[in-house]
């Protein structure tokens, strides 16, 4: 998850985590069994998933993270861990989130 959060910021930094599977599978070097797997760990957990999703008019497979809150954003971590010199690891793996107050 961190991974795609990040690539994702670095791709176009819009108002959602959805990165493309190839971006994904290229910059990890990720094999299609292990992005299934984790896209079930995912859905399992309530954090995101593994599905079609339309961004250009075509339905493709990419990569969702569910944003951590309705009023937080993970672009919105990911900006306060650049400014702060926070980790984005502190959020996303230890779930520090009392480091934003």
């Amino acid at each position: 998850m961190l991974a795609v959060i990040r690539r994702a910021a670095k791709l176009d930094g819009a108002n959602s985590i959805l990165v493309h599977v190839d971006d994904v599978k290229n910059a990890l070097g990720v094999a299609v069994t292990r992005m299934k797997s984790l896209g079930k760990a995912m859905e399992r957990h309530g954090v995101g998933d593994i599905d079609l999703y339309s961004t250009n008019g075509e339905d493709e497979p990419h990569v969702f993270v569910r944003d951590p809150s309705e009023y937080v954003t993970w672009f919105d971590i990911v900006q306060f861990c650049d400014k702060s010199g926070e980790a984005l690891e502190d959020f996303v793996i230890r779930l520090k989130f009392g480091l934003l107050d």
